[in-house]
């Protein structure tokens, strides 16, 4: 696949023409006239607000009014047929001026062959800080990983260190079943069985789950690879015992955590649909309605969309978040990848290859920023259940 791809590149590489740029001003400045920039887009189950679409939302209005920025989509695709779609469009050597959600090979493919802006420079010029901080995260891992022979093409998802998981808990769950925030093994299987049979949001009904968790099993939003470490098991990585390399799927640890977590799906800790929940659409949903009070969670998670709105809900709460100690006593250690994934960069023959920099400094100042962030550029969840996204 790679040479069928390489193959493609080299061949369109000699059509391309580069498009005249439009005066660009600082990095928040407008472009006047407005700029319109070509992409592709997959389309998730996300609703949105009454007037509101993914062509003409809160975030496309922002763009276009403080950017001068306006998108036309070369396609659209289900996210389930995304990714077949940019492998057929690469093929075609068919490219929009942004391209999103390239993986790492691909990335490496199209920057090789001169179909990718350098990005070094408009970093420099352009980036408010916010791009180079990411890059530079975790030792600087992701820059090495984007930088080719120098150079900088784009950025994306990652690297996964950032995905590092701790336990959170509902604080006004913990007061109201009389506990403290857990540090070990054990308190956190004790916090879990009360705020399944304590009624610890005070409904006087037994609808809570003490811990939430998804179809993703290993990764999502709300991930039970914490729950393996805890146990000393390590399920999806090869892992060292006794001086060979074994299969971390098939260790003694491995079997006794999910006896363990058999124990809690019997005892109605879990919810019996979470095999089913999908880890980016049902498992924050039950967060947002107030049914899970305790999750393994990526240090992200509090920028959440369920777990923003729990928050919003209930005036002084918080979830409390902790790095715990396992069934041997000492802290736990969970396996992290330094992988990257859905880059965004831009197509080389795109006249405003600075516009990727200016769109990320927008959205830092709309979600980041603590002096101009705004909690409406947020992903919310309606108190019926329902996902908007803003």
């Amino acid at each position: 696949m790679l040479l069928f791809v390489a193959t493609a590149l080299f061949a369109g590489g000699a059509q391309q023409t580069t498009a005249a740029a439009r005066p660009v001003g600082g990095p928040l400045d407008p472009y006047d006239p407005p700029l319109t920039v070509t992409t592709w887009r997959g389309l998730s189950n996300r609703t949105y607000t009454d007037g509101q679409s993914f062509e003409d939302n809160i975030w496309t209005r922002a763009i276009e009014n403080e950017l001068g920025v306006r998108f036309e989509y070369v396609w659209t695709a289900p996210q389930n047929e995304f990714t077949a779609k940019i492998n057929t469009s690469l093929a075609a050597g068919d490219f929009p001026d942004i391209l999103t959600k390239l993986n790492l090979e691909q990335y490496y493919s199209l920057a090789r062959v001169g179909r990718l802006a350098p990005m070094n420079a408009l970093l420099e010029q352009y980036d408010i800080g916010d791009v180079r901080k990411y890059l530079d995260f975790g030792d600087g891992v992701n820059r090495r990983m984007m930088t080719i022979d120098g150079e900088i093409y784009g950025w994306g998802a990652g690297p996964q260190i950032m995905n590092v998981q701790m336990f959170a808990a509902r604080n006004d769950w913990l007061a109201n079943v009389g506990r403290e925030m857990p540090t070990t093994y054990d308190e956190i299987i004790d916090v879990l069985y009360a705020f399944t049979n304590e009624d610890p949001n005070r409904s006087g009904r037994r609808d809570t789950y003490g811990l939430g968790a998804s179809a993703a099993f290993l990764g999502g939003g709300m991930p039970l690879q914490q729950f393996f470490a805890l146990h000393r098991s390590y399920p999806n990585i090869w892992v060292e015992q006794n001086g060979r390399l074994v299969f971390g799927g098939l260790t003694p640890e491995t079997k006794e955590a999910l006896r363990a977590l058999r124990q809690l799906q019997a005892d109605r800790v879990l919810s019996p649909e979470w095999p089913v929940f999908g880890a980016w659409s049902e498992a924050p949903d039950e967060v947002a309605r107030g049914r899970v009070g305790a999750a393994f969670t990526p240090q992200w998670w509090h920028n959440w969309g369920g777990v923003t709105q729990t928050v919003m809900e209930n005036p002084g709460m918080i979830w409390e978040h902790t790095f715990p100690r396992g069934v041997d006593g000492d802290y736990m250690k969970v396996p992290v990848t330094a992988q990257v994934t859905d880059i965004n960069a831009v197509n080389s023959s795109f006249g405003n290859p600075e516009v990727l920099v200016k769109l990320y400094n927008l959205h830092y100042m709309k979600t980041t920023n603590p002096e101009t962030s705004d909690g409406d550029f947020h992903t919310i969840v309606t108190p019926d259940g329902g996902r908007v996204s803003t």
